[in-house]
């Protein structure tokens, strides 16, 4: 892949290559989950989800705990009235351990009451027994959910065929920030922390080119908000780089522009532009409020990321049409005719 998109860029200089943002958020999530505290964690979830869901016995008594729960007055205000099914992980469903975890964390109260339960005690193993009745357990799970929720909210939020460019360095600023916030109150130990933050800033290095800079550079709703002062200035070049292909744009007079955008000068400083970037899209604000601008013939141009995850759904309806019946995040139709074409 890496090759490809050294032979596209050298063959055609104005073309950007980058990678599918969701399934590089996935690979984080994956690589976050190898860590040694999680994945241990995630081993026990597991093994109490399977005890469970394997016996018919067990998941009707769970059922029935519920039940017995639900209508009692005094019963603990974490109970939810409609039960919850627990859920496994599922490798092709991008962070769908998150849904794995809140589907144990929901049906806490009932999953201790059926461990203590005389007539399921038998039937469930000691080690479950002991992994359900530990508070410091449940502790993990709820500090777990906390740090991995955010990433798994992500992946969803980039996953369809219509995101904007700009959210990539959007997404990883965000993420950043929950991390650093959340590890410590989680289950990864002291001495993994540093390898959390590592991967974040591995991955976010192999998947944010200089293309994503300039996109959130020309968002009106960031203007380069989430850029370092490095990344603004490799923004810059990306500009000029795509004026110069463009013999329509003259480059002394964009840049100047972008002085006045970044800056709110001249035509960017009047405030009905920047209310209007709340009530419609970036490419639209572009060209229908800014469009006699030379930057807007650059700004304008529809920029959004094209992730596999909306195309690997697609092909699987294509293929089990009698299986995936509802379409999550996947591309649209006449987005894949266009994707087929190579134009020169």
């Amino acid at each position: 892949m890496k090759k490809a998109w050294e032979i596209i860029s050298e063959t055609y200089p104005h073309i950007q290559a980058y990678g599918c943002l969701a399934h590089c958020l996935n690979l984080v999530f994956n690589d976050i989950m190898k860590v040694k505290s999680l994945s241990k964690l995630s081993a026990e979830s597991v093994a109490v989800l399977k005890e469970i869901k394997n016996s018919h016995k067990l998941t009707a008594m769970l059922k029935a705990e519920h039940l017995k729960s639900r209508n009692d007055p005094q019963a603990e205000p974490e109970i939810t009235p409609t039960m919850k099914t627990l859920k496994l992980s599922v490798k092709t469903r991008w962070g769908s351990t998150v849904n794995c975890l809140e589907s144990l964390q929901s049906n806490k109260h009932s999953l201790q009451a059926l461990t203590i339960n005389a007539e399921s005690k038998s039937s469930i193993e000691s080690n479950t027994k002991k992994t359900i009745l530990s508070e410091v357990f449940w502790d993990k799970v709820e500090g777990s959910l906390a740090l991995l929720k955010p990433l798994a909210d992500a992946i969803k939020n980039v996953e369809g065929d219509n995101v904007p460019l700009s959210i990539v360095m959007e997404t990883f600023s965000k993420l950043e920030n929950e991390i650093v916030k959340k590890v410590g109150k989680s289950p990864v130990l002291k001495s993994e922390e540093d390898t959390v933050r590592g991967i974040i800033k591995k991955r976010k290095e192999f998947a944010t080119k200089k293309i994503h800079f300039a996109a959130n550079l020309l968002d009106p709703n960031h203007r380069g908000c989430h850029l370092n002062d490095e990344e603004v200035v490799d923004a810059f070049q990306v500009l000029d780089e795509i004026a110069t292909s463009m013999p329509c744009v003259n480059g002394g007079k964009l840049f100047r522009e972008i002085a006045d955008y970044r800056s709110k000068q001249k035509l960017f400083h009047k405030p009905y532009i920047w209310n209007a970037v709340k009530h419609t899209t970036p490419s639209t604000w572009w060209s229908g409020l800014c469009g006699s601008t030379e930057l807007s013939k650059i700004a304008k141009l529809r920029a959004t990321v094209r992730g596999s995850g909306g195309y690997e759904r697609r092909a699987c309806m294509i293929r089990c049409s009698n299986v995936a019946l509802t379409a999550r995040n996947c591309v649209q139709q006449h987005v894949v005719h266009v994707a087929a074409g190579v134009y020169a």
